[in-house]
């Protein structure tokens, strides 16, 4: 690596007021903020940046490069060492000093020559002084540049386009073929929502799962903490491939997200920018480094009068490595002079490329009232002094936000990501030139606004992504031609949570983006060193979405990070292969999956009729089973199992969940605690949904739960109304895999706690575990008895139905004698056909025993909840069906008399909201009571561990209920009228 080219700089950076030096002999080596808030004689420790006059010498640099004519990335790579070097040899001294004055979180920094730290403000002077520093600045937290971060609603858009992107002309660009392809942009902002469909699949982190995708100071995962860094990634680059909905202007190009607006501020920011140059942290490898950043923030640490703080030598940096950074100018409009910070820098007329808002749903395209306007207050004469620099669309942007909605936001950070877009449209054309050219481009090729001529408003006008490529042509550089002849994407890939038998078995969608019909591909498939190739054969035709399902393929068991890769469409190279690999995570497992096809293909299935389909089942677990319209998310089938049958195919997708309850009943004598934000922690292995969670509360009333996830992110809320007593609560809340999950009470009275738990508690599949409270210590508060929902991680199972057009005319119907049986002794049941239009019939009995005539009795020999079926061919030939449950329970004797209990009163009956349950002679027994509708149906069960109990009927219509208790091997059955 050559050295000799750099040439050290010492630049004393001073602020605008140089009064300072001539009456101290450091203050003007500070930042105004720093130097108006600080006593200097406190042993409060304030956050601080210090730099160093010692920074690399970048028209010396440009000069040396030009001369050896180095490629673009030979002179990212020397960048990047020669920056490590200057700041390994010039901060020791200082970082000792730091050291002996007990400074905190000494960081250093290599992208700007500096030192991130805590210190006393009484040692600030003395910092100052040392000759090697140039400048102290003032951390504070970093503020977003939008007007309004509550947003508007706006619709899903299907064949949609912005108008903004036609607006700034980027349509043209996509007709010449150049939508981005290649280029990466780094959203740095909230952060941003990789779920969403318009970006999900344009994520980095498919290419590259391990690093290099997304930067946070605690390492946190990618997310959002407040729909903006999602909103502008989406202007950017938003598409949603399925329904064709165009939101963003470069919407083949990759992004990588920082959450430089949800850290800790200036340090923070400064480390993005330098990780930003190395996200993989390989100076070796430079392809990860974005090629635009998009900034929709301000620094509220610095303030006008702040011209040459620590982001002059940042930028100095990004643009020397080819980087266009892009700026939003700010909401403080329409006075003049206000131009955001460090926005307002002017070193020279491009570095900090600043953009204002102008409403690009109008024709005439005013200026937005809230858009910043200039001159910047540092000093100058001319364009230098003329801020913003260029104009693009801000008002009324529809984006995505989180939880792949849209809506539409206002600011000049709507107008920043038209601009990043269309650099990254420029740099697919010109990959050969950097930043700088696009920016200059984009700079002297708008279309004018306003006053004529570049003003302090719009600056130069609207930009012009079309006529900045004519721009770039004009000045010599010749275009790169898009080769999209033979081009292929992989849109996404989705996989049950585990591979079960000993396998995996991902259903992936391709897009043909070429020209030609792709009849074959392969499918590559990498996980733990194994690799398998799939051959498929069908036809996609250009612009079609194919769904393809991989059969079942042998990988090693364990966690898996399966890679999967589709090439050689048509048995030829894919040269735009960026987007042609995803990664996914696996567990593969060799329990034995549910997932054997059920097919039902009968000419008796008729158009109107009527089928139950079997409901898989376990024979350890109590499950239930929902069916969906697709094998991954889609809708609830409402009908359940029950399918009302429509002509032609009909495909469904049974999910089966199993029921289990992390069990911590309430001590005998529960504690009750009004204390809120406590609750309990959770892991969980897999995806689950907690559906029920027991109170004890001394008082009705109404309560307010949270959950949060470990970022504290809110992902539930809700207000429950609870009785008083024990009683159970309906939450059906859904979590995915992950740990430190927090339930927690925010709101209400007091709730039953208990003084210990032997924490962990798991569920009986030790899939989620409570791990302890938000207290820390052996409490156990509130949230008894949690059961749960955990769908069979092996995945859904498909039915596939084909069904005539012939229309059925009959029905089924049939009524028990009862509902409610007892063996030993009371287990015969009566079933009266009242089916009309019919001819034939097939009884299913639930328990194995079937029956063609048109009447039946039958005795049940076991205990059990039975489905009985009737099935009747009607006159048309036709299935129709119903079905009714019945419950066996169990009898001490032939005398089924025997079994009652009949210590229990129930009062008031009939009631139109609370029974009250206790026992006759005051005794207290743990006891179960189940509440049962007129159709023989378990609505709800409730633990009683008390001589009285208390059991609500609000929210259940008028009608005859079942009351069921159990206690001491002995049942009572109560019949309650609900008025």
């Amino acid at each position: 690596m050559r050295l000799h080219y750099l040439i050290v700089a010492f630049i004393s950076f001073a602020s605008s007021n140089l009064a300072f030096t001539q009456v101290d002999d450091f203050r003007y080596k500070l930042s105004s903020k720093l130097a108006d808030q600080t006593s200097f004689d406190s042993d409060i420790y304030v956050k601080i940046h210090v730099m160093f006059n010692q920074q690399l010498d970048y028209k010396a640099w440009e000069k040396d490069i030009k001369v050896q004519r180095l490629a673009l990335d030979e002179q990212k790579r020397q960048l990047i060492h020669s920056l490590m070097s200057i700041a390994t040899e010039s901060q020791k001294e200082t970082a000792i000093f730091l050291q002996n004055l007990n400074a905190k979180n000494i960081t250093s920094h290599w992208i700007a020559n500096s030192i991130s730290c805590q210190v006393k403000e009484k040692d600030i002077p003395a910092i100052a002084r040392r000759p090697e520093v140039s400048w102290i600045g003032l951390q504070a937290k970093l503020l977003p540049t939008n007007t309004d971060m509550r947003p508007v609603p706006a619709p899903f858009s299907p064949n949609g386009r912005e108008r903004g992107l036609t607006a700034i002309n980027a349509p043209k660009m996509w007709a010449l073929g150049y939508t981005g392809y290649g280029g990466l942009a780094l959203t740095a902002d909230t952060g941003v929502d990789p779920t969403h469909p318009a970006i999900n699949g344009t994520h980095r982190q498919w290419l590259r799962p391990d690093d290099g995708t997304w930067y946070s100071i605690d390492g946190g995962e990618t997310r959002d903490c407040g729909s903006h860094g999602t909103h502008v990634t989406g202007t950017i680059l938003g598409l949603d491939r399925f329904a064709k909905d165009t939101i963003g202007v470069a919407f083949n190009a990759q992004w990588i997200g920082a959450g430089i607006l949800c850290g800790v501020g200036t340090e923070d920011n400064i480390g993005a920018f330098e990780w930003a140059l190395n996200p993989d942290g390989d100076i070796n490898t430079v392809e990860d480094i974005p090629h635009v950043i998009n900034n929709s923030w301000y620094d509220p640490s610095l303030n006008g009068l702040d011209c040459n703080s620590i982001y002059v030598p940042i930028l100095q940096a990004l643009e020397a490595a080819g980087v266009a950074v892009i700026f939003s100018a700010g909401n403080e409009g329409p006075d003049p002079n206000t131009i955001t910070q460090p926005h307002n820098i002017n070193v020279t007329e491009l570095n900090a490329f600043t953009i204002g808002a102008l409403n690009g749903n109008s024709a005439t395209l005013p200026i937005a009232s809230f858009s910043s306007r200039g001159p910047s207050h540092c000093e100058g004469e001319g364009a230098i002094k003329i801020k913003p620099e260029v104009s693009a669309p801000g008002v009324s942007v529809r984006s995505c936000v989180r939880n792949g909605e849209y809506a539409q936001f206002s600011g000049t950070s709507m107008a920043a990501p038209h601009t990043s877009g269309a650099v990254l449209l420029l740099r697919e054309a010109f990959p050969q030139l950097k930043g700088l050219d696009f920016k200059e481009a984009l700079y002297n090729s708008c279309r004018d606004l306003g006053e004529a001529g570049e003003d302090n408003v719009f600056g130069k006008g609207i930009i012009d992504v079309y006529a900045a490529y004519e721009y770039l042509i004009a000045k010599g550089h010749t275009p790169s031609i898009p080769d999209t002849k033979n081009d292929i994407r992989l849109l996404r890939i989705q996989h049950a949570v585990a591979g079960c038998d000993n396998g995996i078995y991902p259903t992936i969608w391709v897009e043909n983006a070429g020209q030609d019909t792709v009849t074959s591909l392969e499918i590559k498939l990498d996980a733990n060193n194994t690799n398998q190739i799939v051959v498929w054969s069908g036809t996609i035709a250009p612009g079609e979405i194919k769904e393809i399902q991989i059969e079942p393929v042998a990988m090693p068991l364990g966690n898996s990070f399966v890679r999967v890769t589709i090439e050689k469409p048509n048995g030829l190279v894919d040269n735009r292969s960026l987007d042609n690999s995803k990664f996914i995570n696996v567990v593969v497992s060799d329990r034995e999956p549910l997932l054997q096809k059920i097919v039902i293909d009968n000419p008796n299935l008729c158009d109107g009729g009527s089928i139950f389909l079997d409901l898989p089942q376990h024979p350890d677990f109590r499950t239930n089973t929902v069916f969906y319209d697709a094998p991954f998310d889609g809708n609830e089938v409402s009908a359940k199992n029950k399918l009302e049958l429509k002509p032609g195919t009909t495909n469904l997708y049974a999910e089966v969940n199993y029921i289990d309850v992390l069990k911590q009943e309430p001590s005998a004598s529960p504690v009750l605690s009004s204390t809120n934000g406590r609750g309990i922690v959770f892991n969980t292995k897999l995806p689950i949904r907690i559906d029920s969670v027991a109170f004890f509360a001394a008082v009705k009333g109404i309560h307010r739960f949270m959950a949060f996830n470990s970022f504290g992110d809110t992902i539930h809320d809700v207000k429950k109304f609870i009785k008083e007593g024990f009683n159970y609560v309906k939450f059906q809340w859904s979590f995915p895999a992950g740990d430190n999950y927090q339930l927690v009470k925010v709101e209400g009275a007091a709730l039953g706690t208990n003084a210990t738990a032997a924490y962990p508690i798991t569920d009986n599949q030790d899939v989620m575990t409570i791990t302890g409270n938000t207290d820390g210590d052996i409490t156990y508060p509130y949230f008894y008895n949690v059961q749960i929902s955990i769908p069979e991680a092996c995945g859904r199972i498909p039915y596939e139905i084909t069904v005539t057009d012939k229309k059925a005319t009959g029905n089924a119907s049939f009524d028990p004698s009862r509902f409610e049986l007892y063996h030993p002794g009371d287990s015969q049941i009566m079933l009266d056909n009242n089916s009309s239009g019919t001819k034939s019939y097939l009884w299913e009995l639930g328990d194995g025993t079937t029956y063609t005539s048109e009447d039946v009795t039958h005795t049940y020999n076991r205990t059990g909840e039975f489905v009985i079926k009737l099935t009747a061919l009607d006159t048309s030939d036709c299935y129709v069906s119903t079905s009714r449950t019945v419950r066996i329970f169990k009898a001490t004797s032939t005398d089924p008399t025997l079994i009652i209990d009949d210590q229990w009163s129930i009062v008031p009956n009939p009631t139109s909201d609370v029974v009250s349950i206790s026992r006759l002679d005051g005794s207290t027994v743990n006891a179960t009571c189940t509440l049962i509708d007129s159709q023989g149906k378990n609505i709800v069960s409730y633990q009683i561990n008390q001589s009285k109990h208390q059991v609500s009927l609000a929210g259940f219509p008028a009608g005859m209920y079942s009351m069921r208790l159990v206690a001491n091997g002995k049942v009572q059955v109560v019949k309650v009228v609900k008025m």
